[in-house]
């Protein structure tokens, strides 16, 4: 296990570089970003070590310092003092910390706690979470029966702590009363109201939760009422345990929207208001409470704020090609709307989960803020059926793996949560990209020099879970090169399922040395880390292709990878022959080819809604499965003699190159995307199954052939989320694209010598330049740099 592997085990955090520049100007001249991703909830990677402790930790004392004391702070145990090593303030211990010394000290000061959670045994816990279930009617009876029936499943596998809320939408939106299972109620928000500002106060006076100011008199006192007590509030939101009869009847009575449609229209969906109804329900009701939004679209958003086309089918849903020209009149509105509602989501500390299941766009291009400052889920897929095409069912799994719980009985998610990034006087923090938002503090850890969501060491993230990772974004301020090492410090502030806060810290140290000698820049040559800078700059070019052309992010990314090698490997200038690549940079090159060819940045194939969503899935993973969304994992199986194989078995799995060589008629490929997870049948090999030869008991090595392949597919979509799309494909079939078009092209109609007389057409079509052509170019460039 390498060094940066080691610190993520540990601590969840890994950086771009292990070692810094000591000043300013050699930090710019390393080209990549000095960065680091963390994953503030990842469980130790020993089960049997826990660094959670129950009691209040010791915060510095310094004006505008928040650091927490941790085992790099110099400590005098005689005076009881410590010394703060990010602003240098001396703080005197707390009277509980009287007994401490050398050899007893408490969990923070010893060497295996870098990262250490606190739960605040002193701040009361609060009530939640709040689930709110907020439902499309515009769709068939089908999907609206599979939607219904996952739902009312889910309800008896929430704990009992959780209390659940109903709202249903078409054209009009309804938030239903859950207390009287004899006699459903509801009450109806318009669908397209005539103020498009549907407010937290207008929906509290609408469900009775606040009674109305007279406009004439706002000073009097609001008169008594018995909708405005705490019963009220009640009746919309109850715990699980005791409404699941109440909840199964309403959704069992659910019918598909009844608003007539007519032949040339589409149906009336008001997803803008249903959206701002349940953001203002929930900050009626359960303001400072856990509570997140789930919320299930079967289509396009048509009807009142933030539609995102009209109702009449001969209106096309925007493109990316619209989106470049401008010709999209509803999307700019669409976003300020959704926009203003995830600000509230934000402040509110509440989620927002999109579950988006339509063979047509939704909206999800527009409404991706909502989840994006909210740390919510997000999902697309199809349908919320069993895809029988792909067997796959993309909305199930996830669905139920949203409320896996721990051992402790609570789901696996957190709200509330907040990252303040501390920084020592040599570094500073210049911004965050991920699901967050700014929270505006301005302090002597933030540089001047914004990357990402900057001006600022203090962000909202909302909701958590144990895979929720964040990219921060660092710069040396050092002008002379003489402090030897740099201090970080992670401090996230969350509640868990049960209501409970905690501050999680995680502090770190960074050497840092004189890049200026060819001697020093080896030294942090040496602690690159390739993985990690290749996501790093991912996530950086996928924030700047949300605001620049395609095209501009491709050259930002080709200079920078001219420069990275320039000044990195080892070359006589001009002389392209001569180049070689340090052995730490080895594999970054080919992690840009694949990230330029990525559905992330080449946005042909895609409509914005999957563009917005495969995006918004790759800023919230960790370093490993960023890497799989970038450069897809190949794996092969081959029949072998089982007398020559170390097992004893009939058949041979291997890790192969992403490329085009790697095809062959009597091999099995499985290709794990991420987002696809495809199962390939070489030409033979599916000519084998077609003739059944896999039930053949005179061929049970083939039997093992085909599961060994089939299971391992498999393995790949069990714990993720969301849960990839499976295919199933086969040489020439026309589902095996999925595969070709990840494939280094090395083999094309262009490199088949007499391609016309082949049997066959070859492996990959296509002009795309192979891994071989963009390499002799970057030496040919980097040489000349």
């Amino acid at each position: 296990m390498s060094a940066a592997t080691e610190l993520e085990a540990k601590d969840g955090l890994r950086l771009s570089w292990m070692r810094w520049p000591s000043t300013r100007v050699e930090a710019s001249r390393v080209v990549v970003p000095l960065a680091a991703m963390y994953t503030p909830l990842m469980p130790p990677s020993d089960p049997n070590f826990s660094n959670q402790v129950q009691y209040d930790p010791v915060k510095c004392s310094g004006k505008g310092c928040n650091a927490l004391l941790n085992l790099y702070c110099e400590i005098d145990y005689n005076n009881r003092i410590w010394v703060c090593q990010f602003c240098l303030s001396r703080n005197m211990l707390p009277q509980h910390y009287s007994d401490i010394g050398p050899y007893n000290l408490p969990a923070e000061l010893m060497q295996e706690y870098t990262t250490i959670d606190y739960l605040l045994p002193y701040e009361p816990p609060v009530l939640g979470p709040y689930i709110l279930f907020v439902i499309d009617t515009c769709t068939i009876e089908l999907e609206l029966d599979k939607l219904r029936s996952a739902i009312i499943s889910s309800l008896s596998t929430l704990p009992a702590n959780t209390l659940v809320g109903l709202i249903t939408f078409g054209k009009h939106v309804s938030v239903h009363e859950l207390e009287f299972n004899e006699c459903p109620k509801s009450f109806v928000f318009r669908g397209n109201p005539k103020n498009d500002n549907v407010t937290t106060v207008f929906v509290a006076d609408m469900l009775g939760l606040a009674p109305p100011i007279p406009a004439a008199n706002k000073n009097a006192p609001p008169p008594s009422s018995p909708q405005n007590s705490a019963k009220s509030k009640s009746v919309f939101f109850l715990p699980v345990e005791s409404c699941i009869a109440s909840m199964a009847t309403i959704l069992n009575d659910l019918i598909p929207d009844p608003w007539p449609v007519k032949g040339d229209e589409r149906p009336a969906r008001a997803t803008g208001v249903a959206a701002s109804v349940a953001v203002g329900l929930l900050e009626a009701v359960a303001a400072g409470c856990n509570a997140r939004i789930m919320f299930f679209s079967a289509g396009a958003a048509s009807a009142g704020p933030g539609k995102i086309v009209s109702m009449e089918l001969s209106e096309t849903i925007r493109s990316h090609h619209d989106l470049f020209k401008g010709n999209c009149q509803w999307h700019d509105k669409a976003c300020k709307y959704y926009s203003g509602l995830a600000d509230r989501l934000a402040t509110s500390g509440h989620v927002f989960d999109l579950f988006a299941c339509s063979l047509d766009q939704i909206g999800l291009a527009e409404m991706k803020v909502l989840v994006d400052k909210s740390g919510g889920l997000l999902v697309l897929s199809d349908m919320f059926r069993y895809n029988t095409d792909s067997k796959s069912d993309v909305f199930a799994q996830s669905f139920q793996m949203c409320f896996v719980q721990g051992a402790d009985g609570y789901m696996n998610m957190a709200f509330q949560g907040e990252i303040e990034v501390i920084t020592s006087r040599e570094s500073k923090v210049s911004g965050a990209i991920g699901h967050l938002s700014s929270k505006n503090q301005k302090g002597t850890s933030v540089c001047d020099k914004e990357i990402g969501i900057g001006n600022t060491n203090l962000w909202r993230v909302g909701g958590l879970t144990s895979a929720s990772s964040y990219a921060f974004y660092f710069d040396v301020v050092n002008t002379v090169s003489t402090a030897q090492t740099t201090f970080l410090q992670f401090i996230t502030k969350y509640r868990d399922a049960g209501g409970f806060a905690h501050v999680k810290c995680t502090t770190c140290v960074i050497p840092l040395t004189d890049s200026s000698t060819d001697s020093g820049l080896a030294q942090v040559a040496y602690e690159f880390d390739q993985e990690t800078a290749a996501v790093v700059v991912a996530r950086l070019a996928i924030f700047k292709a949300e605001n620049e052309f395609t095209t501009d992010v491709l050259r930002w990314l080709d200079r920078m990878l001219i420069r990275l090698m320039a000044k990195f490997s080892s070359y006589t200038k001009d002389q392209p022959d001569s180049f070689q690549m340090s052995p730490q940079q080895q594999f970054y090159p080919q992690f840009m080819f694949h990230l330029r060819r990525s559905q992330f940045l080449q946005v042909t194939n895609s409509s914005p809604d999957e563009t917005a969503f495969y995006r918004q899935i790759f800023l919230n993973e960790n370093v490993a499965n960023s890497l799989t969304m970038i450069q897809p994992v190949l794996l092969a199986y081959d029949l072998c003699d089982p007398s020559q194989s170390p097992t004893g078995a009939s058949c041979v799995v291997n890790a192969v190159l992403l490329d085009a060589g790697s095809v062959g008629p009597e091999r099995i490929l499985v290709l794990d995307t991420f987002f696809n997870v495809i199962l390939w049948h070489g030409e033979s090999v599916a000519q084998w199954k077609n003739d059944g030869l896999d039930q053949d008991p005179n061929y049970l090595y083939l039997k093992e052939f085909f599961s060994m392949a089939s299971d391992d597919a498999n393995s790949f979509m069990t714990s993720r989320f969301p849960a990839p799309l499976f295919r199933e494909c086969s040489s020439g079939d026309s589902q095996s694209r999925f595969l070709l078009a990840k494939l280094n092209p090395s083999v094309t109609q262009n490199t088949v010598q007499g391609y016309g007389a082949q049997g066959g057409p070859p492996p990959v079509f296509t002009d795309d330049v192979s891994l071989k052509v963009f390499m002799d170019h970057l030496r040919k460039l980097a040489v000349q740099n």
